[in-house]
């Protein structure tokens, strides 16, 4: 039999047990963060295994996609895509601050690294990370000087996939675009479009007339040949815009009444019903230190304004000292302390992950990269050259070490130019393969390409100059980088073309 007494325990027992449920189910449970690596992807998400499994073969998927329509990139890519999968605008807004909350998310291909960061709880993440990854993917593949439309054309094209397992469609529409092209007032002048030089306000215009151009392009084998034509063309120096009759058969006023009918019609899609294997995904779990630092160190990657800075590093700061001990607060902090703070505490940081028989190739870097800031010196008070020589010897042994750990970082090599840079002789022959290695594994860095044309020039290379900047030249996106390249680009070509006149003569 059982008591009052016993009853009454028993009641307080399941009061204690609902009032602790309704605690736990109160407290956001923090889930741990994943690394997931593929042949083309490296993935870091709090999400479940299974979850981030499955996204990493649907980006697979995409990958297998593009190599179906385009054979000739049946390669591996030099080194996989990183892409941050996160949960809201504020996760968003921690590896980039003041980004809008409309944004499902953004690519950097930057000198210090090339990253993906995409919001999950956004419906339009997927479109938005295909979309980056159809650029990333053409500029490690099949680097041209294309005209700026199709840059954006080919990522719009492609980025409305449906990569479901067994079956992949592609040439839908994506609503926002066709919703622009809707408005029959709202069309950007094609002449400003096949520029690639549409007005500030008709910039949602363009990418959607881009979108559209491809699509008729792509969408009909009798057309594909004149698009290809116009692509060589351009490529060689053809102006994107008179070319157009020649090449794509129409004037470029012509074509706004052509893409209205073609729009009017059932625009095609494709769909391929293939059987694709399922990619090998390795799963590891990330240290407790990854909620902290991993956006962080993304965060340091984008230039600071100056007055942002000493609240930056206490951020940093904090954010490590809950981790001690640990190598990814160690050279995160290391990382902000070589660019904002006090190298001397990034040598400290660094100094248990690069001794005898540690051969970290990151933690290695981030120590040449301080020895490199030491040998610049302060602006008031710059070293000897008996002082600069010696940290430039220091960061070339760190860096010589780092490329033995791992050949494939492209960062090393920039930093080993630096270490050249100015030095008598510099550039020799050793110099250039450097920047050329550093533009093979980061093609889509538009900076590596720059500086590797700026290189080939010195020595005459014009013709693999002209190759470095074409991309850069025809970048949609503009920019002071965009106007130097076009210069030299003209420069290299008329180099080129009085070498030739010469071997004639």
């Amino acid at each position: 039999m059982i008591s009052w007494l016993n009853l009454g325990r028993l009641h307080s027992l399941a009061v204690v047990g609902l009032v602790l449920g309704l605690i736990l189910a109160a407290t956001p449970v923090r889930a741990d963060w994943l690394r997931a690596e593929s042949e083309h992807f490296i993935v870091y998400s709090d999400t479940r295994e299974g979850e981030l499994r499955s996204y990493v073969r649907k980006l697979e998927r995409f990958d297998a996609l593009l190599r179906l329509h385009f054979p000739v990139a049946d390669q591996r890519v030099p080194t996989p895509l990183t892409v941050y999968v996160v949960n809201g605008a504020s996760e968003l807004r921690r590896a980039r601050p003041g980004i809008g909350s409309s944004v499902a998310g953004f690519y950097l291909p930057s000198d210090q690294g090339v990253f993906a960061i995409f919001d999950r709880r956004r419906n339009e993440s997927d479109t938005t990370l295909f979309h980056e990854y159809a650029h990333h993917f053409m500029l490690a593949n099949f680097p041209a000087a294309y005209p700026g439309w199709f840059v954006e054309g080919f990522a719009e094209y492609f980025m409305t996939a449906d990569v479901t397992p067994g079956r992949i469609q592609v040439g839908g529409h994506s609503p926002g675009r066709v919703s622009s092209l809707a408005q029959s007032n709202a069309w950007a002048p094609m002449e400003a479009v096949l520029a690639s030089d549409p007005a500030p306000s008709q910039v949602h215009a363009f990418y959607a007339q881009s979108w559209l151009l491809t699509h008729y392009y792509f969408g009909s084998d009798e057309r594909r040949p004149q698009l290809s034509a116009y692509l060589a063309g351009v490529a060689q120096g053809a102006d994107p815009v008179a070319s157009a009759a020649e090449t794509l058969g129409h004037e470029a006023a012509d074509l706004t009444g052509v893409l209205r009918g073609y729009m009017a019609g059932a625009i095609p899609y494709r769909t391929l019903l293939v059987e694709l294997p399922e990619a090998d995904v390795e799963i590891a779990r990330m240290p407790d230190s990854a909620e902290d630092m991993l956006l962080m160190d993304l965060r340091l990657r984008r230039s600071v304004e100056e007055e942002d800075r000493p609240a930056l590093m206490e951020d940093v700061r904090r954010l490590a000292a809950r981790h001690p001990d640990d190598r990814l607060a160690a050279l995160t902090l290391a990382y902000a302390e070589t660019r904002f703070g006090d190298t001397g505490e990034a040598r400290r940081l660094l100094a248990p992950y690069v001794g005898e028989g540690q051969e970290d190739p990151l933690a290695l870097l981030r120590l040449a990269q301080a020895a490199l800031a030491e040998a610049e010196g302060p602006d008031d008070e710059p070293l000897d050259e008996d002082q600069r020589t010696t940290l430039m010897n220091e960061a070339r042994g760190y860096l010589a070490r780092a490329y033995q750990a791992d050949p494939a970082d492209f960062r090393i090599y920039l930093a080993i130019a630096d270490t050249r840079d100015g030095q008598p002789g510099y550039p020799n022959d050793n110099d250039i393969q450097t920047m050329r290695m550093a533009a093979l594994l980061a093609p889509q860095v538009m900076s590596v390409r720059y500086r590797t044309a700026q290189i080939l020039m010195t020595r005459g290379h014009h013709a693999e100059a002209m190759m470095q900047l074409g991309p850069v030249a025809n970048s949609p996106h503009g920019g002071d980088m965009r106007d130097a390249a076009r210069t030299m680009l003209e420069e290299a070509r008329a180099a080129l073309y009085a070498e030739v006149a010469a071997e004639d003569d």
